[in-house]
């Protein structure tokens, strides 16, 4: 999405030993089960480019040079280029015929876990192992962003909080010591007033978090966070709110896995046997599932159900698509630096990290929601198969009752409602005002809480 960057380099095609070292180099590696190559420009004519890898030649045609949107002119390349090209096919006489292609300098990271046993499923650490060995699934240490929120939404729901609780979105100025008060704001500087805390995270509204860890107080937060199990520093400031603690991918993805196992955390598996050389098994620690206790099982299923809702109606929607219950929530640094996408299905729990490894925005509009979970969702397509659809289990503990989304208050007879879920006993006592009670003409008739309207580019 960021357009071609042009040829990968050039060599003089009249240096003979230097093309030949060329192609040995590209020799010594096997061919690329995908097509894959890097070839050399023997010749520019207007139907397309001649060119040559180290096993073949063939063309590249004009109506293949394309990237994105974009049409590449074949006055751009001469012979002697080296660009990334694809295998697309044969031309009528069996000739090779290749599509322009391109080496993303973007990274990323993948860890898939089973949530039934706590094994490692799948991990990717970049983008080319012969690229770069450093494995960013478990070595790279990044700020998830809204990510995070969740964690913090668990908090609030033990401290008393439920999906039904208003909480004021609005821009907000903060003691900062010496320095200018800290203004936290929403994307695209978006506020919807008094929002009820389900859609509040589903919107991924920055300055609602901020005031719950304000309201919470923010020793409270710091002192409920460890039983996700994350390693690094906490700032003990309210920037936790927005995710600037630093986490490897693995670790985030292991702190969703509490809501994913209804309150209990896991130590990775990443070697489930290990035999000597006549296939005998040798003892070898961490092999076997192991599971502790660390949150409710009511809080865990609260927090999932308001993020099922960041994907039927917020900023992960592109997980819809896997066409099965899903919750998850994206997450989006300063100046898109990293997009995340963490989310789960009863089956199987996933996380994806999109980012440079240098302080480098990723685009304006690379989204946690519009760069990592579309590769999310791709991956679960691939991983869940044809598994049936199950619906997250129902723990004890758990209440339901009809509220007013305006108030978070019970809903009355012919007024408006919805079902929300509790932590049974926490469920609203009150009633909201019956509708001819409450009907006043010089109020607008959908307040900010009432609307279904999400910023389509949210992270």
């Amino acid at each position: 999405r960021q357009g071609f960057r042009g040829p990968l380099r050039h060599l003089d095609p009249r240096q003979r030993e230097k093309m030949d070292a060329f192609f040995a180099r590209e020799a010594a590696n096997k061919p690329p089960e995908d097509g894959r190559a890097r070839a050399v420009v023997l010749d520019v004519r207007p139907q397309g480019l001649a060119v040559r890898t180290a096993w073949e030649q063939g063309l590249l045609p004009a109506d293949a040079l394309a990237w994105g949107n974009t049409r590449v002119p074949t006055s751009a390349f001469r012979p002697g280029d080296v660009v990334a090209i694809r295998l697309t096919g044969q031309g009528p006489d069996k000739t090779p015929r290749f599509a322009l292609d391109q080496e993303p300098q973007v990274e990323g990271a993948v860890i898939a876990i089973d949530p039934y046993t706590g094994e490692v499923k799948a991990m990717v650490g970049g983008y080319d192992f012969r690229r770069s060995q450093f494995n960013r699934a478990v070595q790279a240490r990044r700020q998830p962003g809204s990510g995070f929120k969740p964690l913090i939404y668990a908090a609030a729901v033990d401290h008393g909080y439920t999906p039904a609780s208003i909480v004021l979105d609005a821009p907000i100025a903060l003691d900062n010591g010496n320095q200018p008060p800290w203004m936290p704001r929403n994307y695209e500087n978006r506020y919807y007033g008094p929002t009820p805390l389900r859609y509040a995270l589903a919107r991924s509204l920055n300055t609602v978090t901020v005031r719950l860890v304000d309201q919470m107080g923010i020793k409270e937060v710091l002192d409920y966070l460890p039983r996700f199990g994350l390693h690094g520093p906490l700032p003990r400031n309210l920037s936790i709110a927005l995710g600037s603690a630093e986490v490897t991918p693995l670790e985030l993805v292991r702190a969703y896995g509490v809501f994913a196992t209804l309150g209990k955390r896991f130590e990775p598996i990443f070697i489930t046997r290990v035999t000597d050389a006549d296939g005998n098994p040798l003892e070898f620690g961490n092999t076997r599932p192991h599971f502790e206790p660390v949150m409710r099982p009511a809080t865990a299923y609260v927090v999932t159900s308001m993020m099922e809702t960041v994907v039927q109606h917020g900023t992960g929607r592109a997980a819809l698509e896997l066409g099965r219950p899903v919750a998850g929530k994206t997450g989006t640094t300063n100046d898109t630096h990293d997009a995340w996408f963490i989310g789960f299905t009863p089956d199987l729990l996933a996380g994806v990290w999109v980012g440079f490894d240098s302080e480098r925005s990723l685009g304006a509009k690379e989204t946690g929601g519009h760069a990592a979970a579309p590769i999310w969702t791709a991956f679960m397509k691939q991983a869940l198969g044809n598994r049936p659809a199950v619906d997250f289990p129902v723990p004890d503990g758990i209440g339901f009752a009809q509220v007013d989304r305006a108030t978070g208050l019970r809903a009355v007879p012919g007024g408006e409602s919805e079902l929300e879920v509790f932590v049974k006993g926490s469920e609203p006592k009150e009633s909201a005002r019956p509708p001819e009670v409450a009907a006043n003409p010089d109020e607008p008739e959908n307040s900010p809480a009432e609307t279904d309207g999400l910023p389509d580019d949210a992270d």
